[in-house]
This record gives structure tokens, sequence and C-alpha cells, in this order.
């Protein structure tokens, strides 16, 4: 009677540990599963903010650079989850995505460079703009910023304020610029 049942808890520890190992499996199998998948979609979104839309890397205003809020969130949660999904702890994690959100708004700066001496090569219209504004910067009152208008396509164009290292152009006065005819908010005022 004693060795029928140690032979039945025998065959029933088996079992649960069989049991145990076929979960431990799937779970396993699962968690896989979701580090592709979260991989994946981190992949496809980095290779996205590569080519972001010139509407969005050169907006009208800089109120619209509010377009980069999505960005970071984006960027934040996908990292997050992909570096949690093959065991990271949270601290951990949690590096990794403020880091990756640095390097997600670098990106496209580093290439905005790039872009735009491409588009401004293969598009590019010279002509004059007209400063409309000047100003000191207000963190380096010899710096002077100047801010012009020039029409392109039929509609009117402001630049932002730049750099004006020679200092000599006043409101009113004419410099040349190169803008881009498909997209004029893409422009480089060329100081002489």
């Amino acid at each position: 009677m004693e060795i029928h049942k140690t032979t039945k808890k025998i065959k029933t520890e088996k079992k649960t540990t069989r049991d145990k190992k076929s979960k431990l499996k799937k779970q396993s199998r699962t968690r896989n599963t979701l580090s592709v998948l979260w991989l994946s979609v981190l992949i496809i979104y980095l290779i996205c903010l590569l080519f972001i839309p010139k509407e969005i890397a050169y907006p009208a205003n800089r109120n619209d650079l509010a377009l980069l809020l999505p960005v970071v969130t984006i960027t934040f949660w996908l990292v997050f989850g992909t570096t949690k999904s093959f065991g990271s702890t949270n601290g951990e994690a949690l590096g990794y995505a403020i880091f990756s959100i640095g390097i997600s708004l670098m990106l496209p700066a580093i290439l905005h460079d790039y872009r735009e001496e491409k588009e401004l090569s293969l598009y590019g219209k010279v002509d004059k703009c007209i400063v409309i504004a000047r100003k000191t910067e207000v963190e380096d009152k010899n710096a002077w910023l100047i801010k012009c208008s020039y029409a392109a396509n039929g509609e009117e164009f402001v630049t932002y304020f730049h750099n004006e290292k020679n200092k000599k152009y006043k409101v009113g006065d004419t410099l040349e610029i190169t803008y881009s005819k498909d997209f004029p908010n893409m422009y480089r005022i060329n100081f002489e």
C-alpha cells in the first residue's frame, strides 16, 4: 500500500513538473513573440523618423513644433516597451527610453542639413527677400538676428529669425534667398 502511494505521488510530481515546464515554454514563446513584435514596431517607427514629412520638419511657424510632442511620447513608450519585453528592469528600460528621446530628436536634426542641401540643389530657386525685422539675440546682445519675407508661387512667406554675423543688414534691405520651388518653407538665406 505504501509503495502504491509513493508511486502515485511520484507520478503526480512528474506530471506537475511536466505541466510547469510546458507552461514555462508557452510563456517563453509568448515573451519571445512579444519581444520580436515590439522590436519590429520600433524599427519601423525609426525608419519613419528618417523620412519625416517636410511639413513636420519645416513647419510654417514655430508653434507647429508642438508636433514633436507625439514623436517624443511614441519614442519613449516604444523603447520602454521593447526593453521591458526583453527582460530589462524598470530602471534600465527608463534609462534607455530617455536616452532614445534624445536620439530621436537629434536624428532628424542631423539629417535636416543633408535633406535641405539636396532639396535646394534639385528644386532651389534663387530670389530676393526683404529684411522685415531685426533684433538682438537674448543670450548674446552682440549678435543680430534678422527676419525676412519673400514671395514664392504667388504667396508671401516669412523666415524665422537668423543670426546675421556681419551686423550690416537693416529693415528694408534686400538679400538673396534660395528656396525650394516645391516646398517654399525650405529655404536658405544667402548672406554675402
